[in-house]
């Protein structure tokens, strides 16, 4: 119980620093253009990323905004994947203490299902068990 209840409170400090949501809001409009005249369109070439990875030079798209929702043809990524840390849980189980039976992280591949009397920890991105 002892290393549970430290993963759960241990320091979770971030290396960039608080702003205040005024500070923020300024830091964002001052990157952004408002004024409509000085906007134009420009023409980007399309490209298919898995036939030709070399034809494509990434700035060229840099400072561009899309004009219209680009949708994917497949999901991405092609699983359910958490928003945010946290737990799966067997929701009957109900409320109370239960082993961590595996862990769930971004880009690792896990079909696992959760049984009952025991959670899965999921991080943000991970797979989300069955």
């Amino acid at each position: 119980k002892s290393h549970r209840r430290e993963v759960a409170f241990r320091s979770r400090q971030s290396t960039w620093p608080m702003l205040s949501v005024p500070e923020a809001l300024y830091i964002i409009s001052s990157a952004v253009k408002t004024n409509q005249d000085e906007l134009t369109t420009t023409n980007l070439p399309l490209f298919n990323c898995n036939e030709d990875k070399q034809s494509f030079n990434n700035l060229v798209a840099y400072g561009h905004v899309t004009a219209f929702d680009i949708i994917s043809k497949e999901n991405v990524p092609n699983y359910r994947a958490s928003i945010k840390d946290g737990y799966a849980v067997v929701s009957s189980d109900g409320v109370g203490d239960f082993n961590v039976a595996t862990v769930s992280k971004m880009g690792e591949n896990s079909s696992c299902t959760v049984l009952s009397g025991t959670v899965a920890r999921v991080t943000t991105g991970g797979m989300v068990p069955l």
